[in-house]
């Protein structure tokens, strides 16, 4: 993999359960990188409790898999219309979920990347939550 790029990454994320709206707003530091035709970003994250979380973005062709590490772990996969099962794990158990794409959007220029997600996040057959996740990467 070649050396990354230091980049600025900010991260937006609505997510409607219940009901009830919640919204997010993240400016973190981390590093792009490019293998062949593949992009990778990565960064870390603090959660309100105090616990850091490790992201990794992979972009692949039309498709995105976020892994995340630390104290929570998962692999989510997504592609547009496409449906992922994935488990969450965090110190008080695994939990299943199923992912669903409604919009993946990826565009990229030089070192500056964006990535648009919508999914919905299922429980079994019962619908948790609709989200949405808008990665924007700024070099240094």
């Amino acid at each position: 993999m070649s050396l990354g790029v230091p980049c600025q990454v900010q991260v937006t994320s609505r997510q409607q359960l219940d009901g009830e709206e919640s919204k997010t707003k993240q400016s973190l530091p981390g590093q792009f990188y490019i293998k062949g035709a593949d992009l990778y970003l990565l960064y870390e994250e603090e959660e309100e409790t105090g616990v850091r979380i490790k992201n990794r973005l992979t972009i692949k062709g039309g498709s995105l898999t976020v892994t995340r590490g630390g104290a929570v772990t998962s692999r989510m996969e997504f592609a547009p219309g496409g449906s992922y099962d994935f488990q969450y794990h965090t110190p008080y158990g695994i939990f299943d979920f199923r992912a669903e794409t409604k919009c993946l959007a990826i565009s990229r220029e030089g070192n500056a990347l964006e990535v648009d997600l919508s999914y919905d996040l299922f429980s079994g057959d019962q619908l948790v939550s609709h989200n949405e996740i808008h990665w924007k990467s700024l070099p240094l």
